[in-house]
């Protein structure tokens, strides 16, 4: 073959390389999307987020981010407290995890009935 068709050939072997790559991306990309309980936001901004964090390496980075999600939708009692999609595909990286759950919204005097209810059963604890 001449070079210049053995040069076309690789350019297109490469670019196949990169349309089968892209795809894989964006399967991985959907399959995460379907998997965070709280999809607020632009779908299209997450996954281009998702491309430069974790397609720039997905063999390496979406295990990290797949472990990530899981700790920190574990971490939240209400998914009504979760990070719209967008933004937790955003900042995954720069996501620090707590351990302490927020409180569901509770009205005064539920959190009273709680707090009197709690008080009681230290002081039962204390002098039973």
């Amino acid at each position: 073959k001449k070079p210049i068709e053995k040069e076309k050939e690789k350019e297109k072997e490469k670019e196949k390389n990169i349309q089968e790559e892209e795809c894989e991306i964006e399967n991985s990309f959907d399959e995460d999307w379907v998997a965070y309980p709280r999809k607020d936001g632009s779908r299209n901004k997450a996954l281009s987020c998702y491309k430069k964090t974790v397609g720039n390496n997905l063999k390496l980075n979406r295990p990290l981010f797949l472990k990530k999600m899981k700790a920190y939708v574990d971490s939240v009692d209400d998914l009504g407290y979760l990070k719209h999609g967008e933004t937790f595909f955003r900042n995954w990286q720069d996501l620090e995890i707590s351990n302490i759950k927020p409180m569901k919204n509770e009205s005064w005097d539920e959190k009273h009935e709680r707090e009197m209810s709690e008080a009681k059963e230290r002081l039962n604890a204390n002098h039973g």
